[in-house]
């Protein structure tokens, strides 16, 4: 069982890898054409409406989270009843789920122009375009309950794989459609027709691989329901927590300064996007891990092992934050157009905002893996709150950057602080004093590798696509010289160094007993050859004596049976008398 899940950890990481890859640049190229041919009020108003039905999804509740989590043990346990159950209530929950939000979704329609600053000049009728956006949502909510049992079956490979093919094919139409028509309303009815396609198929596959599912099931014990309420619960917070930082920005920027300044503030929302995919593949690559140890009991080791995995997350941020500085402002410029270039203070701002939300990242690993949702309940409440209350008086005194200080103070009060005390305190048993030391220090470090980064950066002018590439070579290695000399006095460093030592030694040892299994086939096939040829040399030679050998073996055969007789004689009639020597002639022996 444990070698199974290894491999089924294995292969979702690779497939997700992939996904990732194939995602981020299809829809690096789809934006592309799409800036290039529509104006960006129409990327303002796509970033807008997915936004609203993200809030939408608030009614999900975390219900889905916490029956996945459910049914962890009874498929390791191949209890099928209890599945059976589970998905049931999955099912009949996400169906009302997808009916509450399409209902809740038609009643805000009304309310949409009041959602962008300014009104629109878009030749497009808005009501139509947020109605498909809302098909498109609900829609999955009626198949979800079997990807659900997929996950909890850890074959997220499948998933992966038919939401990559799926995606491909959506974007390919997307582009032709772009490119020869110009269209934003065939650009987006297409995507409800993917999205069904993609459920229907995962549902068609998850009946294939587990038909035991399917029929009626039984009730649910009592004891099970406390447990299912109980993690719903715990996770309604964090989720509504989620939910207010990364959608509510968008809809207060669109709110109060319109789908334009939306549109620009997405592009660059773009970028941290694909740097948060590359982090948060790799943290997710070490869930199992932590968990793994955190299981095993040992303290000690686990608080070891998350300051190496701490060490490397703030290296890998600080490098990503520093060339995201020198490079974001080039980026959008070649790519987007030099008019959606924004001021250089939001810029940073909004580069601020990612360094600070992925920093949580191995904290939030921990505190997931332990459990230690319930410590934390009411921290999302207080979140919300600072957020949507600074975001209101944020904007109006200083416009978009407001919007993402609010984000960054909530974040800094809320998730930094309480977190890691949380893991430290109930986890650890340790004091979080240090940590805070460090996170200030480490700070610190980020701000100057950023400065030096950007500053290099600043003498190399990026007027076309291959400047922007020597700039980004430069920049890359200015920044990771630095945050090697940073590095120097961690121990986690060193304790990393050894693993990549280790590592490629024993890359050294495997490939020099491939060499050696190689030499010893050439040897032994040379000397098979050589044998070969002596074999047959001696055969000729040998033939020319067959005649001679004859006469000498009959002479040998009748001296042998006449020396064999004179030995049986001497032997049975002259045995000789053999003594025991004496003392003295054993001495002169």
């Amino acid at each position: 069982m444990t070698q199974s899940r290894v491999k089924n950890s294995a292969k979702n990481t690779f497939f997700a890898a992939l996904n990732m890859l194939v995602q981020l640049i299809l829809k690096f190229a789809v934006r592309i054409v799409f800036v290039r041919f529509l104006s960006v009020e129409y990327l303002g108003l796509n970033t807008l409406f997915s936004n609203i039905l993200q809030v939408l999804s608030l009614a999900e509740l975390g219900v889905g989270s916490a029956i996945v989590y459910s049914m962890y043990k009874p498929v390791a346990d191949g209890d099928t009843e209890k599945i059976k159950s589970l998905i049931g209530i999955y099912k009949k929950f996400y169906w009302i789920i997808g009916g509450v939000i399409t209902v809740v979704g038609l009643a805000i329609i009304p309310l949409l122009p009041y959602l962008m600053s300014g009104g629109t000049t878009l030749e497009v009728n808005l009501n139509l375009v947020y109605v498909i956006y809302l098909f498109n949502t609900s829609v999955g909510y009626f198949f979800a309950h079997r990807r659900a049992l997929i996950f909890a079956n850890q074959r997220n490979d499948i998933e992966t794989k038919v939401s990559s093919v799926c995606l491909i094919a959506l974007n390919a139409v997307q582009l032709v459609i772009l490119a020869i028509t110009r269209n934003y309303l065939l650009y987006i009815v297409i995507l409800p027709i993917f999205t069904l396609i993609e459920s229907v198929a995962i549902m068609l596959i998850s009946h294939r691989l587990y038909p035991e599912i399917r029929g009626k099931a039984q009730k649910l014990t009592e004891g099970d329901k406390k447990d299912l309420v109980k993690n719903t619960a715990a996770m309604v917070g964090h989720k509504l927590g989620g939910v207010a930082v990364n959608s509510t920005d968008n809809i207060f920027i669109s709110a109060f300064l319109g789908l334009t300044v939306l549109g620009l503030y997405s592009n660059y929302a773009y970028i941290t996007t694909i740097l948060t995919s590359v982090l948060t593949l790799i943290v997710t690559a070490t869930r199992a891990s932590i968990g793994n140890l955190i299981a095993a009991g040992n303290k000690q080791r686990a608080y070891e092992v998350f300051c190496d995995l701490s060490y490397f997350l703030f290296a890998f941020l600080i490098f990503c934050f520093s060339c995201y500085t020198a490079l974001a402002q080039d980026f959008v410029s070649i790519f987007f157009g030099e008019e959606l270039v924004l001021p250089f203070v939001t810029m940073l701002l909004i580069g601020i905002n990612f360094y600070i939300m992925q920093s949580r990242a191995i904290i939030g690993a921990f505190r997931e893996t332990t459990g230690l949702f319930w410590k934390d309940r009411y921290k999302p409440f207080f979140e919300v709150a600072i957020n949507i209350g600074l975001d209101f008086a944020l904007v109006i005194a200083i416009g978009l950057p407001g919007i993402v200080i609010a984000t960054i103070v909530s974040n800094i009060v809320c998730n930094l602080t309480v977190e890691p005390y949380i893991v430290f305190k109930y986890y650890f048993g340790k004091s979080v004093k240090k940590y805070y030391l460090v996170y200030v220090l480490l700070a610190i470090a980020a701000a100057a590798v950023c400065a030096a980064t950007f500053a290099v950066g600043y003498l190399i002018p990026a007027d076309g696509v291959l400047m922007l590439i020597v700039k980004a070579v430069v920049c890359a290695a200015v920044s990771g010289v630095l945050i090697l000399v940073c590095s120097l006095p961690f121990k986690q460093f060193r304790n990393w160094l050894n693993i990549l030592k280790g590592f490629l030694r024993k890359s050294e040892k495997s490939a020099a007993s491939s060499n050696s299994d190689t030499e010893k086939d050439g040897e032994s096939a040379s000397y098979d050859k050589t044998e070969s040829a002596v074999i047959a040399q001696t055969e000729t030679n040998t033939s020319g004596l067959s005649a001679a050998r004859k006469e000498v073996l009959s002479d040998i055969s009748s001296a042998d049976d006449r020396a064999k007789t004179d030995c049986d004689f001497f032997v049975k009639d002259n045995k000789p008398d053999i003594k025991k020597p004496s003392d003295n002639n054993r001495k002169d022996k």
